[in-house]
């Protein structure tokens, strides 16, 4: 079920087995990474068209946001944030982490993420923390905390 977010864009909750065409997506706005089934996918739509997408995923029992993309001509008109509260509502409670670009810090931090030490993340994100950084990335990892882990 979809609903309006702005405009002509509708926002949805979905998974990648229903909808192949979000790798697809990934792929024209450069995004490598591997997907899993299992993940929690939004999807932003206009037109019939996705301009954006967020999915979470487990890795090793933890929440992970990873793969928030929105098309450049669809930027700075509030459809990531929408993506993000919509994430924060599937989340519930749960903590989640993500390793966004650093000068994103204050976007995830408006959805309740906060920068945490490199230390104090799990060890399978403090790895991709150090692949990043390897490739040239300003990357920092943050944590939206919950009631639960």
């Amino acid at each position: 079920m979809s609903r309006p977010i702005s405009g002509d864009v509708t926002l949805r909750a979905t998974s990648l087995t229903k909808n192949p065409e979000i790798a697809d997506f990934y792929r024209r706005t450069g995004y490598s990474a591997s997907l899993e089934e299992s993940d929690q996918v939004l999807v932003a739509e206009s037109g019939g068209e996705i301009v954006g997408v967020l999915r979470l995923g487990q890795e090793e029992g933890v929440w992970v946001l990873r793969g928030m993309r929105v098309i450049e001509n669809r930027r700075r008109q509030g459809l990531g944030s929408a993506l993000l509260r919509e994430a924060a509502g599937l989340l519930g409670q749960a903590t989640c982490y993500c390793i966004p670009h650093a000068f994103l810090e204050a976007f995830y931090a408006s959805a309740g993420f906060a920068r945490i030490q490199v230390r104090a993340a799990p060890p399978f994100l403090l790895d991709r923390w150090h692949d990043y950084g390897r490739r040239g990335l300003d990357v920092i990892i943050m944590r939206r905390k919950g009631a639960r882990t």
